[in-house]
């Protein structure tokens, strides 16, 4: 008799392993009391954002003083995460100071702000702020011993004298233009890029010498 119970459960345990789960709960007894169901509640949208915008409650930067307006003729310098760079300089054919964005490290231009009034100085540095850069007139960063050396149609920056970057043309477009001269801007506060301005070492075109900006990778 045992044996026979024993065969019997382990049969019912096999067949609960193999036979699928109803597709529904079995019926309820006449017995059983019978429990109302509650509808689900309907699922309630919201209208605001559930997670508040990472600038939620920043003040925005003061405007420029007159000393930070002029600095801003001279501004060079890379975001504090070191994703871009920001450069002014005067437009050879408009004469007028021109605040451009680069990307770091492709070196490609973001975008370009006329400096042409003081309210468009004060949009340049909001945008600055936004992005994370220095405000115009703080320090430079720019460690000693950096240099740069000129060959034929290359530039190479160096450090005490030993090269850092790898050489590169300074005018891909213009390959009979030589550089006349090739000057440190800014290094990234990681020391993983500088920029470089350039000037070819003649008259290119009615605006005088070429000029251009390469964000170029240190140490690799």
């Amino acid at each position: 008799m045992r044996a026979f119970l024993l065969l019997a459960f382990v049969l019912a345990i096999d067949g609960c392993h193999h036979r699928p789960a109803p597709a529904r709960p079995p019926a309820q007894t006449a017995n059983a009391r019978q429990e109302p169901i509650a509808p689900s509640p309907a699922p309630s949208v919201s209208r605001t954002a559930a997670v508040p915008r990472p600038d939620a409650g920043i003040a925005p930067a003061p405007p420029l003083t007159a000393a930070e307006m002029q600095a801003l003729d001279r501004y060079a310098a890379f975001s504090n995460d070191g994703y871009a760079f920001a450069d002014a300089e005067t437009s050879p054919g408009a004469g007028i100071e021109v605040l451009t964005f680069y990307a770091v490290p492709t070196g490609t231009v973001e975008k370009r702000m006329v400096l042409d009034s003081a309210a468009a100085r004060q949009r340049a540095a909001a945008d600055l702020a936004a992005d994370g850069f220095p405000r115009p007139g703080a320090p430079a960063r720019l460690p000693p011993g950096f240099s740069t050396e000129i060959q034929g149609a290359k530039v190479t920056v160096t450090l005490a004298g030993q090269p850092v970057t790898h050489p590169f043309v300074a005018f891909p477009s213009l390959p009979n233009v030589r550089p006349g001269k090739a000057r440190i801007l800014a290094v990234s506060s990681d020391g993983s890029h500088v920029a470089v301005r350039v000037e070819s070492a003649t008259a290119v075109g009615e605006f005088g010498p070429a000029r251009v900006v390469r964000v170029v990778p240190l140490f690799k």
